[in-house]
């Protein structure tokens, strides 16, 4: 038995977050067992002949299936650019060359937002927190290696002004943590 996954809460893609959206997709297309037009090699070559081959057919009905759900899920804009293509793989092509491109440079956005990420007092250390970890996982989504190790002694760094003392504290500390743990230290030390 498969589980096809909720998409109700997927947004349609309007040219941010490719990779997301990719990936989101091709789970999606693969629970529903018509992501196989997306990688055939081409288009049956009897597509135009009255009688068609059961080979045929399957392929018609899973392309249709197929490129409906990627228009679907594709902001308007972009809807009225590849609406015009009649094959699901033309437009997952297409795509994939557009803004696996344009994602090249999102790895650099991305080291610069990790760079520049500094913790304030004047917002809660938690919100803080979070928004490094979304800042980690999404270069580590980018394909880019960060070692746990580094993560945690990163944020240690980027604690705001009033956190010297226990900034200095961990830097002090003989075992490294990792993220999570270091995490959980800042929770509680918030707390106290």
């Amino acid at each position: 038995m498969s589980v096809v996954p909720d998409m109700s809460k997927h947004e349609p893609f309007d040219g941010n977050h490719y990779k997301r959206w990719f990936e989101c997709m091709l789970f999606y297309l693969e629970a529903i067992r018509v992501n196989s037009v997306l990688f055939d090699d081409c288009v049956p070559a009897n597509m135009a002949e009255p009688a068609r081959s059961t080979s045929t057919l399957i392929y018609e009905k899973d392309n249709r299936i197929c490129r409906g759900h990627i228009l679907h899920y594709l902001s308007n804009s972009l809807f009225d650019i590849y609406c015009s293509y009649m094959f699901a793989k033309e437009i997952w092509v297409a795509m994939r060359k557009k803004y696996s491109i344009e994602d090249d440079g999102t790895k650099k956005y991305m080291v610069g937002r990790f760079l520049d990420c500094r913790m304030s007092d004047d917002k809660p250390i938690m919100e803080q927190v979070h928004e490094y970890q979304n800042i980690v996982l999404e270069i580590l989504a980018e394909g880019m290696v960060i070692d746990d190790a580094f993560q945690a002694t990163a944020l240690i760094e980027k604690l705001p002004p009033s956190w010297k003392e226990y900034r200095n504290y961990l830097k002090h500390k003989k075992r490294d943590m990792s993220l999570e743990d270091l995490i959980v230290h800042i929770r509680i030390e918030e707390s106290n």
